[in-house]
């Protein structure tokens, strides 16, 4: 799994929109492992020749999230995942 930076269309102060890049930073690093782990666990990741699927949905919470990293030994608030 890979998540490349972000190139996001925001407001500015003036209603303009802007797009703007969002790089990774350690926590994000850390997220995405964990995402990673979450879609291992949920069967996304199979050593099955016949799946050729390059994109798929996870549905989880930040409390799983959260929990995986905490089994990571990482300890982020919700605020921090979320960014």
């Amino acid at each position: 799994m890979d998540i490349s930076p972000a190139n996001i269309n925001v407001e500015d102060t003036g209603e303009k929109k802007k797009k703007k890049a969002f790089y990774k930073t350690v926590i994000a690093e850390f997220v995405e492992y964990a995402l990673h782990k979450l879609s291992i666990s949920e069967g996304f990741f199979l050593n099955d020749e016949q799946v050729k699927t390059e994109e798929f949905g996870l549905i989880t919470t930040f409390y799983r999230i959260r929990e995986e990293l905490k089994n990571m030994g990482k300890n982020y608030s919700y605020n921090q995942i979320k960014d």
